[in-house]
C-alpha cells in the first residue's frame, strides 16, 4: 500500500511527497510467499494493521512481514504476528527521502526472523553523516522475539537481532522479551543501539538463550539512552556493553545470570565518561564489572569510582586512594609524576590501600577495550613517597596477600578488605 504513482518519490529528507494514501485499515489479513514484504506502507498517513500475520517470503532479500517505509506517518500496529522473514517489523527510510515517523506498536510476536524489530534510516549511520531530520518517534509495548536466526540466508547472511535501532531518535519501548535459541556466532548481540541513535528509552527487558553471542544489550553509539529493568538469564557472554562514543547513558535495575559456558563480563563499559549505572546484580560472570579496562570484583568496588580529576591536582600521588579516576589525553598529560614517555591516550588511575602502602595503577585504553599500556608502582600513603614505575612483574613490586589459583577469580573468604591478590598478572581487590 503506497502512494499513487508507480515509482517511489525520492524528494529528500524532511520533505513529504504528494499525492498520499491515508486512513487505510487492515484487519485479520494474512500474507505469505511474497517477493518483497507482506505489508508495506510508503508515503502514507494514518494506516493501521490489526491482528495480521506475515510469514514465509519466497525470496531472501529485505523481505519483511511489516515494513513501515519512507515518508510514512502515524502508522499503528496492534496484536500482529510475523514468522521466518528478514524483519518482523521494519521501520525505515532511504537516504534520499524522509524516514517513517510517529509509529505505534501495541504488541507484536515475531518468530524465526533474522531481525525481529529493525528501525533504521539508511545513509544516516556514518559518523560524518548528518542527523536524520525525520527518523523519530517510535512507541512500542509488549514485544516478543523468539529464536531469531538466519538459517535461510537473508541479506548477505546478516547477523540475528531481537531489536536493532540505527539513527532513530525518540524511541520508547516498554516490555521486550527476547528468547534466543543458542549457538549464536561470536560477535552477535541480542539488542543493539547503534549508528547515531539517541533519546532511547528501554524498560522491562527479558533476555535469555543468546548463548554464544557476545552481548545481550549493546550500546555502541548513542546520546541520551536509558535502560531500566533488564533481566538476562543464561544468555550472552556480556550482559551489557557500552562503547567508546556514547554520552548520557543511564543503566539501572539490571539482574543478570551468566551462561554456563563462555561468560565474560556482567557490565562492560569501554569508556566510563557519560555512563551512569545503579542497582546492578550480576552472578556467575568471571568479571562482574569492567570499566575503562579495569576489572572490579564487586558492586561496592565499582561504585567507588569517579570520572573527573579534581581541579588543581597535578600529581597522581595526590589523588584519593579510595577512588578511581578517568583521565583524558589532556588531563593525564598534566600529571608531573606520570610514567616516563606516557602523555597521550585515555587513562584510568586505580589505587588501593593495604596495611602499609598503596598499589597505584595507571592503564591506557586502546580501541576495542584492549589494554594497551599498564604501569604499577608503590605509593606510601602517609608520606607520599613513591617507588619507580614498573611494568615487568607486579608480584615483585607490590606487597601482596597471595596468588589466586588458576580458574579462581575472587579472593578467599575472610580476606581483609583492601588486601591485594594476584589474578592472571592483574590485580584483584577484596570487596
Amino acid at each position: 500500500m503506497t502512494w499513487g504513482p508507480l515509482d517511489y518519490p525520492y524528494v529528500g529528507d524532511g520533505n513529504l511527497a504528494a499525492p498520499r494514501s491515508a486512513n487505510v485499515k487492515f484487519f485479520q489479513c494474512e500474507a505469505f510467499g511474497f517477493g518483497d514484504d507482506a505489508f508495506t506502507t510508503h508515503s502514507a498517513d494514518d494506516v493501521s494493521f490489526t491482528e495480521c500475520f506475515g510469514h514465509s517470503p519466497r525470496l531472501r532479500d529485505n523481505c519483511n512481514a511489516f515494513e513501515i517505509d519512507g515518508d510514512s506517518r502515524r502508522a499503528t500496529l496492534t496484536a500482529n504476528r510475523s514468522k521466518n522473514c528478514y524483519s518482523g517489523i521494519e521501520i525505515k527510510g532511504h537516504g534520499n527521502e524522509s524516514a517513517a515517523q510517529d509509529v505505534i506498536i501495541n504488541g507484536h510476536r515475531d518468530e524465526g526472523s533474522v531481525r525481529s524489530f529493525n528501525f533504521r534510516h539508511i545513509d544516516y549511520h556514518q559518523p560524518t553523516a548528518p542527523l536524520s531530520k525525520t527518523a523519530k518517534n517510535i512507541v512500542a509495548t509488549n514485544l516478543v522475539s523468539i529464536n531469531p536466526n538466519n538459517d535461510q540466508g537473508f541479506q548477505d547472511e546478516a547477523s540475528p537481532r531481537a531489536l536493532c535501532i540505527s539513527a532513530y531518535h525518540g524511541v520508547s519501548i516498554a516490555g521486550l522479551t527476547a528468547i534466543g535459541r543458542g549457538g549464536y556466532a561470536a560477535g552477535t548481540v541480542a539488542v543493539a543501539i547503534q549508528f547515531k541513535s539517541g533519546h532511547i528509552n528501554l524498560s522491562g527487558l527479558n533476555i535469555s538463550g543468546w548463548t554464544g553471542a557476545d552481548q545481550d544489550v549493546s550500546i555502541t553509539s548513542g546520546d541520551k539512552v536509558n535502560v531500566s529493568g533488564l533481566t538476562c538469564v543464561g544468555s550472552a557472554a556480556r550482559a551489557v556493553y557500552t562503547g567508546s562514543t556514547v554520552t548520557a547513558v543511564n543503566i539501572t535495575g539490571v539482574t543478570a545470570t551468566a551462561p554456563g559456558a563462555g561468560a565474560a563480563y556482567g557490565m562492560d563499559l569501554h569508556t566510563s565518561a557519560g555512563v551512569r549505572v545503579s542497582g546492578i546484580a550480576v552472578t556467575g560472570y568471571p568479571t562482574p564489572f569492567r570499566a575503562d579496562a579495569v576489572n572490579y570484583l564487586s558492586m561496592d568496588a565499582f561504585a567507588r569510582r569517579t570520572e573527573e580529576i579534581p581541579e588543581g591536582v597535578t600529581k597522581l600521588a595526590d589523588l584519593d586512594t579510595t577512588k578511581d579516576y578517568y583521565a583524558s589525553t589532556t588531563g593525564f598529560a598534566t600529571f608531573t609524576d606520570r610514567p616516563a614517555g606516557q602523555g597521550g591516550g585515555n587513562w584510568i588511575t586505580h589505587s588501593r590501600i593495604n596495611s602499609t602502602s598503596t598499589i597505584q595503577t595507571v592503564t591506557r585504553n586502546s580501541s576495542g577495550a584492549t589494554l594497551q599500556t599498564q604501569h604499577w608502582r608503590i605509593l606510601d600513603y602517609t608520606s607520599k613517597v613513591v617507588g619507580p614505575w614498573n611494568r615487568t612483574n607486579i608480584g615483585d613490586l607490590v606487597p601482596i596477600s597471595g596468588v589466586l589459583a588458576a580458574g579462581v577469580t575472587t579472593p578467599p573468604a575472610g580476606a581483609a578488605p583492601g588486601s591485594v591478590w594476584l589474578l592472571n598478572s592483574a590485580v584483584a581487590i577484596a570487596a
